[in-house]
């Protein structure tokens, strides 16, 4: 079908009829955006590529997930209404419209509110009849500069004096169907008109696609940049030294982050009443900050190569697609003008000159099973963020920072020992905690959690009083293997608060004890009075093995245990691993350094990777598995794990010890 460029604005008026917002590129502030517009003559296509993407008319920069009110010293929470009228946008590129359909994809379709707004969107799509700027490679990943998907209702082609419009669903097809007269079947007449001399004799289907592949073809030419995708997995390396280079000159800005169309990372925050998820950015220091100032991502360098991979290789194992769409605009927000193009360019080009060691898959095709357990598997995020109401029952400090927070729930909830909750003060925040309790509690429908005041939201939990409301969600993530101990030798090995994801698994032990060939307990603290549970650590050495070490006395002259680092225990030496241990199985839970020399040590002792689990609670921010705080690899920790095998982990990023 053909649309004459001077009846443009009559189609403009067509769509319009539809009811919907139309969003199209207009001129504003001297600069061409998408933006809402009322009258056809504003709508400019004298333009290569917008500034800013759509991503914004889908994801708002900031969003109301809930308000709240105070009530008679209770807590009403009251979801924010996200409804959007339909839109019809107008001029989308091929690599804008891809984008826009990756993003419910990114989040794994846990938020059908950002489905359901592209479901009701109309999309015209304007192939790219050349080259946008000079730091796009969009006919690197396809996904330009012609449009070939599915996603496209109508779709412009521009042939010199006219376009060549296409319905491609029964959407589309409908509009157009409802134009009569004003696109039509192109015609001897039309063709003459046309500036392009060649299309005299193009009157049928195979001489008009021959000449669009002409057009697409001339656009692809003039794209510097090229290269092959399938060869990034095997060549781009976080150990690069390369993201140093490129930290020395990167100002930290993150707006890389806000412009690229396809980073959706988010940052939860409460002002007030009012509880907003709104746009992150991973490059920012305190994108990965956890409470106690332990930063798994401290150097720009990593979170550089962490953006790289995380585009490059980490979404196309966990969605199937590079979640970079080539448009080029990072490159043309930077300050020092880094070209994500160019870079992958050059690592293949200089790929096949690297050392063996670092030319190997980043991704283990061997990767081992998520640990067993049970998994919160959310259908709605924002239903999912909005807290229910718990009410503190009983705080009882076990540290001069540590208290055992025993909270009553609005009904039960099914958990398993080493799952956690999100926990939090309405007005102040949320954090993420693992459950400390039992995996029953006779009937009651309360859990356990054990808190240290270590930042804001965990210093006003500590500040509530019994009778005080609390926000509760989950739980979450993957559980402890209690179902395949039957036969095993079980080694439970916790430093300072990673006793708490290990209490309900050591509880469930000891119950099960005439199930397992042995039960030893290993629990390491950094002076006697910050040990917790002290109570039940008694009880516990009556029926298994306990060990426990201190890093000093700290002027208590009473204690009379070992005095040591945890590690002390797993020495080749000690006569308890003089036997077999390649079925024995270990549970792990503590500072992530201790943990690593831990796992080294089990395997030195011939631990098999596949048995030993290590839980990595602490680097969790939403819960679900989509604001990006706790990617680690092509895993989330809170979604995936936090409960992993050092077999998958092992198999993250090609390197020994990825935590």
């Amino acid at each position: 079908m053909i649309l004459k460029k001077e009846r443009l604005t009559e189609f403009i008026s067509l769509l319009q009829k539809q009811k919907k917002r139309i969003i199209a590129p207009a001129i504003y502030d001297g600069d061409i955006q998408f933006r809402e517009i009322s009258d056809p003559e504003e709508i400019t296509l004298e333009f290569s590529r917008t500034f800013e993407s759509l991503k914004a008319f889908f994801l708002p920069h900031t969003e109301t997930l809930f308000a709240h009110d105070t009530e008679g010293g209770g807590v009403s929470i009251h979801a924010s209404h996200r409804e959007m009228k339909p839109m019809i946008i107008f001029g989308v590129p091929p690599c804008d419209l891809h984008a826009i359909h990756q993003m419910p994809l990114i989040y794994h379709s846990h938020e059908p509110i950002l489905q359901e707004r592209i479901d009701r969107t109309i999309f015209v799509c304007f192939n790219c009849s050349s080259t946008c700027t000079k730091s796009s490679f969009c006919s690197s990943l396809g996904t330009g500069p012609f449009y070939h998907g599915d996603n496209a209702d109508i779709v412009l082609t521009d042939l010199g004096e006219a376009f060549l419009i296409e319905g491609r669903t029964d959407t589309g097809r409908s509009l157009l169907q409802e134009s009569p007269g004003l696109v039509a079947p192109p015609s001897t007449d039309d063709y003459q008109r046309m500036d392009r001399t060649e299309l005299l004799t193009m009157l049928d289907q195979t001489e008009l696609l021959t000449m669009l592949d002409r057009i697409e073809n001339q656009a692809r030419s003039e794209q510097t940049i090229s290269f092959d995708p399938t060869q990034i997995g095997s060549i781009m390396r976080e150990d690069d030294p390369l993201w140093d280079e490129k930290a020395r000159d990167c100002f930290r800005c993150g707006g890389c982050n806000y412009i690229c169309p396809t980073c959706v990372c988010y940052d939860v925050n409460d002002r007030g009443a009012i509880r907003d998820r709104t746009w992150d950015s991973c490059l920012m220091n305190g994108f990965t900050m956890l409470a106690g100032g332990n930063n798994p991502r401290g150097k720009l360098s990593q979170r550089i190569a962490q953006r790289y991979l995380h585009k490059f290789v980490y979404s196309k194992v966990q969605s199937g697609f590079h979640s970079c769409v080539g448009c080029g605009r990072c490159t043309d927000i930077c300050l020092f003008s880094d070209n994500m193009g160019e870079t992958i360019a050059d690592m293949i080009q200089k790929g096949g000159t690297r050392t063996e060691e670092g030319s190997g898959d980043m991704i283990s095709p061997g990767m081992g099973p998520v640990a067993p357990g049970t998994v919160q598997s959310p259908e709605d995020l924002h239903l999912t963020m909005i807290p229910k109401i718990g009410t503190l029952m009983k705080k009882v400090s076990i540290t001069d920072h540590d208290a055992l927070f025993t909270i009553a729930l609005p009904e039960p909830m099914e958990f398993r020992p080493g799952q956690f909750v999100e926990v939090g003060v309405f007005g102040t925040g949320e954090v993420p905690i693992s459950i400390a309790s039992r995996h029953r509690h006779s009937g009651l429908n309360v859990i356990e959690l054990v808190i240290r005041d270590i930042g804001a939201v965990t210093h006003a939990i500590h500040q509530l009083h019994p009778g005080s409301v609390i926000g509760i969600r989950g739980p979450y993530g993957t559980s402890w293997p209690l179902d395949g101990i039957v036969g095993r030798h079980i080694h439970v090995i916790a430093g300072g608060v990673g006793l708490c994801p290990l209490r309900g698994a050591i509880i469930e032990l000891r119950e099960r004890r005439s199930e397992l060939k042995g039960l030893d307990v290993y629990y390491g603290a950094r002076d006697p009075s910050q040990r917790l549970f002290r109570d039940e650590l008694g009880e516990w050495g009556s029926d298994m093995s306990l060990h426990q070490t201190v890093d000093s006395r700290s002027g208590q002259d009473e204690w009379s245990g070992d005095i040591g680092l945890i590690t002390q225990y797993f020495r080749p030496e000690r006569e308890q691993w003089g036997g077999d241990v390649g079925s024995a199985m270990a549970f792990i839970c503590g500072p992530l350094i201790m943990m690593k020399h831990v796992c080294r040590s089990l395997e030195t002792l011939g631990f098999d990777d596949r048995n030993i689990y290590v839980s990595l609670e602490a680097m969790m921010k939403c819960g679900v598995g989509t604001c990006g705080h706790c990617t680690l690899g092509e895993l989330c920790v809170c979604s995936d794990g936090p409960v992993f095998s050092l077999h998958r982990l092992k198999g993250i990023h090609g390197i020994e010890y990825p935590f």
